[in-house]
């Protein structure tokens, strides 16, 4: 019987119970859902919001979600989203190139607009040998899903001195409510959603333009009706957006960062984390040993559910878990189950 190698943990629900690690979307708690109820109510009642918004969104929210996270907002627009944002800025491109792990969709987008796509490592798109004046260069920062990869400054520097080398550099700002201090670039175009704070059926995001732009992009197409936004901008000026991301990708995030800190204390601990990582996912690749199917039966055999990473364009022997959705009360017992499964698969326990 072969022992396969223990599992590199590259980053980015009792006894019966099972625990849903998929990155499923958030849950809100009964204040915070009465909170944006009401909001919504307030937003319908104002006549004001049944006549058309700017094509860039409503001032009051661009405003509100420009000062959140800390942008311009003269050159934020409010969109319904990241993949709203992919076709046009990908428009009369010669090619995306595209990170991998990634956001999968990004390249199905791409692909079904006309754009052919590229993949490769961060660490070699960011290396000045892939140029393209006609391409674009899309990477993820910070926490990106699913290892939760941030660009440390210096990789930021090099980004935005690439900016010159492609017709359209974009950055993929989503999972910054899990690290809002992580550097940006200042040359890149910055798109990002609420999705993963308020769930992918909010479909409100944003895209930031930087000062100058070798090739500026076709103007968004905005966003979601103007009641909503309405409801968004006064959500987030009472509070209510600040207190979903604490109880949300904020608590999820220091689990993951518990559970990493507790897996390299553990003896025999092996963990390939790098010291950029950020947010709530983590991705566990094996080189070797049983198939992405196996893998993920055997967690459910432990009673958790967790996406392959073949979904992110990760390895062929990976697996994707999340933190969102995780009390502090089922933490103790997740984790043990997580030790179990990673240790049967460390001494070959369970294969034929």
């Amino acid at each position: 019987m072969t022992r396969p190698p223990r599992p590199r943990v590259a980053v980015g629900s009792g006894s019966s119970r099972g625990y849903d690690l998929t990155g499923a979307p958030p849950s809100w708690g009964e204040r915070d859902a009465a909170h944006w109820a009401t909001c919504v109510q307030r937003a319908c009642r104002d006549a004001a919001s049944w006549t058309t918004p700017h094509p860039k969104g409503l001032d009051r929210l661009r405003a509100a979600v420009a000062e959140v996270l800390e942008l311009d907002a003269s050159r934020l627009t409010v969109t319904s989203g990241t993949r709203a944002a992919v076709r046009q800025l990908v428009d009369r491109a010669s090619r995306l190139y595209l990170e991998h792990p990634t956001f999968a969709d990004v390249a199905t987008l791409a692909r079904a607009a006309g754009v052919p796509v590229s993949t490769a490592g961060t660490d070699e798109l960011l290396s000045g040998e892939v140029r393209d004046r006609e391409g674009v260069l899309w990477l993820s920062s910070p926490a990106r899903n699913p290892d939760g990869r941030t660009l440390t400054e210096a990789e930021v520097a090099r980004l935005d001195r690439a900016c010159g080398s492609f017709r359209r550099v974009v950055v993929n700002e989503t999972y910054r409510w899990s690290r809002p201090d992580a550097a940006r670039p200042s040359a890149a175009v910055l798109v990002g959603s609420f999705s993963k704070v308020l769930g992918g059926g909010a479909k409100v995001g944003w895209r930031w333009d930087p000062a100058t732009s070798p090739r500026p992009g076709p103007p968004p197409e905005g966003g979601p009706p103007r009641p909503w936004q309405l409801a968004l901008a006064l959500f987030i000026e009472e509070g209510g957006l600040r207190r979903v991301v604490r109880d949300g990708v904020g608590h999820a995030s220091r689990l993951c960062r518990r559970f990493l800190d507790e897996f390299r204390a553990r003896p025999g601990g092996v963990c390939g984390v790098p010291a950029d990582h950020a947010g709530y996912h983590l991705l566990l690749t094996w080189p070797a040993g049983p198939a992405t199917g196996e893998l993920v039966g055997r967690f459910a055999v432990a009673g958790l559910r967790v996406l392959p990473g073949a979904a992110f364009e990760a390895g062929p022997r990976s697996v994707r878990i999340s933190f969102n959705r995780l009390s502090t009360g089922d933490y103790p017992v997740v984790r043990e189950r997580l030790w179990r499964v990673l240790e049967s698969l460390e001494t070959g326990e369970g294969q034929r």
